[in-house]
């Protein structure tokens, strides 16, 4: 490396530094440039043996070099970590404070043996001296830069990979990947009560990952976790009784990246750490929520964002559930609170996580009706809720209707074409139903205009048709007993034939009695009183249905025994339905007698 020197007037050398020369001064060199005296120091962070001897140094040259301070403790591991009981290596801490000179230029000198010398880039090296095997050294080849910022005087390095050295042996120690440094870091400042230097931490950490494009993986976001809950206990108490550290804790998170590929594989290390971290701050949310200064605002934000989508990200099901997003209606309503929901939707919608039932709702009543977006809706994957929060987000529009109209078009199209929700029965009642009781039952102007606008969204959409019909075709031959009602409900009740043009009503429900030795008495006599006992439209021909009705059990002697059995109701049912029509009663009594003839010849 090519180096300048300059003449000093000063007759101490930089070699090693005193708590009491940490001071900054200004000084007057040859050249007549002004020079700043800023007092700085190293940090490195690695995996070792803290009973080991040899030492990591920073080299400018081949003739100047500075020495870290022995590794120190960060924390004591818990007892389930393996690495540190497999080879004994615990992270440890490698201090280097110095002084470095900075001119008006930012030019950076470092003064040895009188001189100060102009550096650009410096290296790490570990020396290592082993008996009757001499010297060895292994070099880092990352070229660095001195931050030439006198305010800066905590400069934290990363991406450590020390080389073999010319006797192929390896270094001693092990490398920290890059991810686990902002844990380890974040640790040791909690653990000696630190603070101040958290913030130059993340700045540092949060340039490199934009400057160099940092990538996450789901290896390195899994190890990442395993280390912070690997060693969570060595700060559990100071956290659980200091919301200093807890607000460290929850920024942390701000510099962890996730998105959908490396979140595509969950780990329980992910999930514990984060769990006991949500733990800790609902138990004192309020508190902490009021001590996050503006300046700690925007990473804490991020923070706890990102926490709470990895939590309702790897829960599937409302009965794993252990954190609610009502537990955020206890904050405080106004900008802040505001700002942290947007922010978890936006995660939400990077990962396309969609929210269990309910959930969606609470989010949607945190937001408010008059903040809600389109984009907002996408975190639902019940279409029914999202129709329902459409019509509340077209209440309360107040700009171009006709704009707002395309955008919810496209954004069906598109999360239809997704597959974005999980259709269900009810969600098709939801959306047949539109046109009929919301409308009718409303006496607010504005709901109902509202409601109409959708309704005639819905029915437009080519998208949502198919959707339906590809869901109801797929279903056909797989209603449950407990599904009756609802198919009862969309066939006959609130059929809608722009919404369902292709569905054959008649040769829908006969393909839902077709022959399945799963069907039981039960599931007969309930079809029998949903689909031919209810009503008589002019389609449906329901001979037809009767004799298909019959054949599905009529050659199964249990099953033809059971039903005939209840014979007396199932008249009193099928007559019900039109009291005064003879013919109609006549045909099913005749029916019934012909059946069971035919019944017995087959016995026989």
């Amino acid at each position: 490396m090519a180096t300048t020197t300059v003449t000093v007037d000063e007759e101490t050398d930089d070699e090693i530094l005193y708590d009491d020369d940490l001071s900054t001064s200004r000084i007057s060199i040859a050249l007549n440039d002004s020079v700043t005296l800023s007092p700085i120091t190293l940090y490195v962070l690695r995996y070792a043996d803290p009973t080991e001897k040899w030492k990591i140094q920073v080299m400018f040259d081949n003739n100047m070099k500075r020495t870290f301070t022995a590794g120190t403790t960060v924390f004591h591991p818990t007892t389930n970590s393996t690495k540190t009981s497999k080879n004994k290596h615990i992270p440890l801490l490698y201090r280097l404070p110095m002084r470095i000179h900075v001119n008006d230029k930012r030019d950076i000198y470092v003064k040895h043996k009188r001189k100060l010398y102009l550096i650009s880039t410096y290296r790490l090296q570990i020396f290592d001296s082993l008996p009757f095997f001499g010297s060895r050294w292994y070099p880092d080849k990352r070229i660095r830069f001195f931050i030439a910022d006198s305010l800066v005087s905590h400069q934290f390095l990363f991406d450590i990979h020390f080389e073999n050295s010319y006797y192929v042996s390896r270094a001693p120690g092990t490398d920290i990947p890059f991810w686990n440094h902002l844990c380890l870091f974040t640790y040791f400042f909690i653990n000696n009560q630190s603070y101040g230097m958290f913030n130059s931490l993340i700045e540092q950490f949060t340039t490199i990952i934009n400057e160099e494009k940092r990538n996450m993986s789901n290896e390195d976001l899994k190890e990442f976790f395993e280390t912070c809950l690997n060693y969570y206990s060595s700060i559990e108490n100071i956290v659980q009784q200091d919301m200093h550290t807890l607000k460290i804790l929850i920024r942390m998170m701000a510099c962890v990246p996730i998105n959908r590929n490396n979140m595509i594989i969950p780990s329980k290390a992910t999930q514990s750490f984060i769990s006991n971290v949500l733990k800790v701050f609902l138990d004192k949310l309020l508190d902490v929520w009021i001590e996050v200064v503006d300046s700690e605002w925007k990473s804490f934000c991020h923070g706890l964002a990102t926490l709470v989508c990895i939590r309702i990200y790897y829960e599937e099901s409302e009965n794993e559930m252990n954190f609610s997003l009502d537990s955020l209606m206890i904050i405080p309503d106004g900008t802040r609170r505001q700002e942290l929901i947007f922010q978890l939707v936006d995660l939400l919608n990077s990962l396309t996580c969609t929210l269990i039932p309910n959930q969606d709702d609470i989010l949607f009543t945190i937001i408010g009706p008059d903040k809600l977006c389109l984009q907002h809706l996408e975190v639902t994957s019940s279409l029914s809720t999202y129709v329902v929060y459409l019509i509340k987000i077209l209440e309360s529009y107040q700009d171009d209707e006709n704009q707002l109209h395309t955008h919810i078009t496209n954004q069906l199209d598109k999360l239809l074409e997704e597959k974005h929700f999980r259709i269900q029965l009810h969600d098709i009642i939801f959306i047949l139903n539109l046109g009929k009781t919301e409308i009718n039952e409303t006496n607010n102007r504005v709901r109902k205009s509202a409601t109409q606008k959708i309704q005639l969204i819905c029915e437009s959409n080519l998208k949502m048709k198919q959707s339906f019909e590809v869901y109801l075709n797929e279903k056909n031959f797989h209603i449950s007993i407990d599904e009756i009602p609802s198919i009862y409900a969309i066939i006959f009740q609130y059929f809608n034939p722009f919404l369902l043009p292709h569905i054959d009503r008649q040769q829908y429900i006969l393909r839902t009695i077709s022959r399945r030795e799963d069907r039981t008495t039960d599931y007969f006599i309930e079809w029998f009183k949903h689909f031919l006992c209810q009503s008589n439209p002019d389609w449906m021909h329901y001979d037809e249905l009767l004799y298909h009705w019959t054949e599905c059990f009529v050659h199964n002697t249990y099953l033809f025994d059971d039903i005939i059995k209840q014979t007396d109701k199932l008249i009193e049912l099928w007559t019900k339905v039109e009291p005064a029509n003879d013919q109609r009663s006549g045909f099913f009594v005749e029916h019934i007698v012909k059946e069971c003839f035919r019944h017995g010849k087959m016995i026989d």
